[in-house]
């Protein structure tokens, strides 16, 4: 419930000032976690066109994914972002 509060706090305070912002959840099972979600990583594809983005941000959503589903991501990173464009990405331990 706190990250559904803190994600909506985000959607109010950024991007309602910055609408090209944008903060996306996705429902990705994780047996680390919750273990609930609908979706697996290693399949997950982004809901965005291809090089949409000038910029990626990830925060925390590497740490429980095995090799299969952190290249998944990877991959789908690289076909969203633009020619020339950034991605920074967090990891806590």
């Amino acid at each position: 419930m706190l990250r559904v509060k803190g994600i909506a706090w985000r959607q109010q305070k950024i991007t309602a000032k910055h609408p090209n912002f944008r903060i996306q959840v996705a429902n990705i099972y994780n047996p680390y976690q919750s273990g609930k979600g609908r979706q697996k990583a290693h399949a997950y594809r982004f809901p965005y066109e291809d090089e949409s983005f000038d910029g990626v941000f990830l925060a925390s959503v590497f740490t429980y994914f095995v090799p299969k589903e952190m290249t998944r991501y990877v991959s789908e990173i690289s076909r969203v972002l633009k020619k020339g464009g950034r991605c920074v990405i967090c990891i806590s331990f």
